[in-house]
């Protein structure tokens, strides 16, 4: 019986023996690499390679910007049964070191850790908007500063033309603002004072700011420094200072400056040593260009019309580069001595100068390669700031320069028969042909 007995309780121990079900195994987890990494994310997550029989309540990932992150730091979770998990951390900050671990959180409470991993974010991507944008409201530029745009690929039109707009009043909400391929047009917003919003834009396509009539300054262009193509100021009635251009380096084609009739000096174009193409037209005021002085070279043209009080332009004589049109047209202007580096243009037009006492800055002008005209210019009284010229591809014209009496400095080019198109002289106070010019009568 006692045999029995304990043959019994050896046959209890041994079936107690076998049943592991109640031996707890740790279980061992991995963190994976990271994957997919942006300026502000990257995915990661676990491996969970011995799940036991201990329940796991939570399965996520932890990060922070020193080692040994933490659920007390940033984190991640996921719901998942699966034993691998792959887990987006967001929120990171662009070009930035990070350490991050896989964790699992137990029914115990107990918070298990994988093997912690460091990463360094990419470089910030920049907001795009494709495509051209047109903004007429104040909750447009709302819309604009919410999505933080800092580029446009594509054009944006402040304003209409044609639609005087009284309702913006600043640009405050531009101020994510640095690219603009296309170009910036600035239009007949009838309330705004000054470009405070643009405060970092750097380059754009073109610019136009057009008819805006409290605009004073354009204090809000200090970061710009390069226009790709026509930078035009016009018909702001208001405007005063152009300062906020200070830091503008290249214009690559025309610079235009047209009916501001406040403006009386161009301040903050200092720094431009070359545009394609410079025109200065019925600005009111302005005394000189002296703060163009730095430019070397005009490429496509020089127009100067009206300009009521422009007098001098000497801060052109610095330019040694143009081969473009050369208009000037009902000024002021007393004499051309400030243009005479140029020595090739396309076309050459010398109109309605009343002032004007004679062309001799233009001396050094051997080809023009379109047409000549000399019209309407009350005191000049002789051509020979023309001697120079060589060849005229078409029109020479000569008309209503009512004390011209001597047309010597076009006798040499018109000895070639071959150097220039049809003649017209009429009209003058003398007006000879050119058999008389030939012949010894070029004066009365």
């Amino acid at each position: 019986m006692r045999k029995l007995l304990f043959l019994i309780i050896f046959l209890i121990i041994l079936s107690c023996g076998d049943d592991n079900s109640s031996i707890t195994e740790p279980v061992f987890l991995s963190t994976t690499p990271v994957e997919q990494i942006t300026d502000s994310s990257v995915v990661s997550g676990g491996i969970i390679a011995n799940p036991s029989n201990l329940k796991i309540l939570e399965k996520g990932i932890c990060w922070n910007t020193r080692t040994s992150p933490t659920i007390d730091d940033d984190f991640a979770t996921q719901i998942t049964d699966e034993l691998n998990y792959s887990i987006e951390a967001d929120g990171l900050t662009p070009e930035t070191r990070y350490f991050l671990k896989a964790y699992v959180r137990l029914e115990s409470g107990e918070v298990i850790y994988g093997d912690e991993i460091n990463f360094i974010t990419a470089q910030r991507q920049p907001i795009v908007h494709l495509g051209d944008l047109t903004i007429l409201t104040e909750d447009e530029i709302s819309e604009f500063e919410e999505k933080g745009y800092e580029i446009i690929y594509g054009t944006l039109k402040i304003g209409e033309l044609g639609n005087p707009n009284f309702e913006i009043r600043n640009l405050a909400g531009f101020n994510s603002l640095k690219y603009v391929s296309g170009g910036l047009s600035i239009l007949e917003l009838k309330e705004l004072t000054d470009i405070h919003g643009l405060e970092n834009l750097e380059s754009v396509g073109y610019l136009s700011v057009f008819s805006n009539d409290k605009l004073n300054n354009v204090d809000g262009f200090e970061s710009l420094r390069t226009v790709g193509g026509n930078l035009s100021i016009t018909r702001n009635h208001s405007l005063v200072d152009v300062s906020g251009f200070r830091n503008l380096q290249v214009v690559h084609w025309a610079l235009i400056i047209q009916d501001n009739d406040q403006l009386d000096n161009l301040v903050g174009f200092e720094g431009l040593t070359e545009v394609d193409g410079l025109s200065i037209s019925d600005n009111d005021i302005l005394p000189n260009l002296n703060d163009l002085e730095n430019l070397t070279d005009l490429g496509n043209g020089l127009k100067i019309i009206g300009n009521d009080m422009l007098s001098d332009i000497s801060g052109l004589r610095n330019v040694s580069s143009f081969d473009g049109d050369l208009l000037i047209w009902s000024t002021i202007l007393e004499k051309l001595d400030d243009l005479s580096r140029f020595t090739e243009t396309r076309i050459l037009s010398i109109r309605g100068n009343d002032n004007l006492l004679n062309i001799d800055g233009l001396a050094n002008i051997t080809s023009v390669t379109d047409e000549l005209d000399i019209v309407g210019n009350a005191k000049i009284k002789d051509l020979n700031g023309l001697s120079g010229l060589r060849s005229i591809s078409k029109t020479i014209t000569v008309r209503y320069n009512e004390t011209l009496t001597d047309f010597c400095g076009l006798r040499t080019l018109l000895a070639n028969n071959d150097a220039y198109g049809t003649v017209d002289i009429r009209n003058n106070l003398y007006n000879p042909t050119i058999e008389t010019i030939l012949n010894g009568h070029c004066a009365e």
